[in-house]
């Protein structure tokens, strides 16, 4: 301001600064909530909010990056889920929201170009899944809920790194961290929930390096021909034969998914029930053996190193929220 006053050549002691449009706040009928994150648990406390809560939502992120993630991420955990960002062609926007009002898409990831703008009925929450980079978009990404009278709820999701960045948006607000309602998990259900996770985020692994493996070939055989070089088949034949070998291993690894998932629908508001300790017993058996031929069918890799470098060194145990293995 010091600086637009002297290239005015106002005197700061001689100037009134007034306030025309008043201060931008999230409506009241947003219940406003944050959740602290420790370690790389972002990933498993947005599953389990989606997994609890099946109403329709949205779910905010800064990087287009991010968004492919987790869409990726959740299609494989069985979560229907759609991306909305920038870079899509208009055509392509228009038909992804078209799903999400449908319901055939329950969840929009979005970066803020759908903060503004976009109006869905019956959006019930808002999860920041990154701290926003401004006031500005916090208090319109919350304006996505609450709509026509409806009440909602916002989560923001702050791991360490964004500590900073929540405490200042906090102070843009006019609000301290004791002023914003703490989002309540469920521990148990948490900790049931993260072998769902760590498989999925092993077939994610495993699709990323057939994807990458493939883009090489083609982007190799493509140079080869531009400058006239026959590139030798044996390279291929070696992909192609580790690319089915983890292809293998991505089909027993969601057979694997699918039981859990199965196992526990009862518990998370789905259909079944509880099951006797026999029927446990034989299903965590099954897990095991899934577990087991998934290793062995990459034959590319030791053993050893290939369960270590999918976090199936000893089978299948549990892991903890925290992710240390019990």
């Amino acid at each position: 301001m010091n600086k637009v006053l002297q290239q005015l050549e106002i005197k700061p002691s001689n100037a009134h600064v007034f306030e025309v449009s008043p201060k931008a706040d999230v409506v009241s009928k947003v219940q406003e909530t944050f959740l602290r994150c420790p370690g790389d648990s972002k990933d498993l406390y947005l599953y389990y909010f989606l997994k609890m809560y099946r109403e329709r939502a949205i779910v905010f992120v800064n990087a287009i990056s991010m968004l492919r993630r987790l869409v990726k991420l959740l299609d494989v955990l069985g979560i229907p889920a759609v991306g909305l960002h920038a870079s899509l062609q208009q055509r392509q926007r228009l038909k992804f929201i078209d799903r999400f009002k449908r319901g055939e898409k329950p969840v929009l990831v979005a970066t803020d170009v759908a903060s503004r703008g976009l109006d869905v009925e019956g959006v019930k929450y808002v999860l920041h899944f990154q701290v926003p980079r401004s006031t500005d978009a916090y208090i319109h990404r919350c304006g996505r809920t609450a709509r026509c009278g409806g009440t909602g709820l916002s989560v923001l999701m702050v791991n360490a790194q964004e500590h900073i960045s929540f405490r200042k948006l906090m102070d843009s607000l006019g609000r301290s961290e004791k002023d914003m309602q703490v989002f309540a998990l469920q521990p148990t259900i948490v900790h049931q929930l993260h072998s769902h996770l760590r498989i999925a985020l092993q077939i994610d692994k495993l699709q990323k390096e057939i994807d990458k493996s493939r883009a090489k070939n083609t982007w190799v055989r493509r140079m080869g021909a531009e400058v006239d070089i026959e590139v030798d088949d044996m390279v291929d034949e070696e992909a192609n034969d580790e690319n089915k070998a983890k292809g293998r291993a991505i089909k027993l690894l969601r057979r694997q998914l699918d039981l859990l998932l199965a196992k526990d629908m009862g518990t998370l508001g789905g259909k079944g029930g509880f099951r006797t300790s026999a029927q446990a017993i034989g299903a965590k058996e099954a897990e095991v053996k899934l577990a087991e031929r998934a290793i062995m069918q990459v034959t590319q890799k030791p053993k050893e190193k290939f369960r270590k470098s999918h976090g199936l060194a000893g089978g299948v145990r549990s892991i903890g929220v925290e992710g240390k293995r019990k």
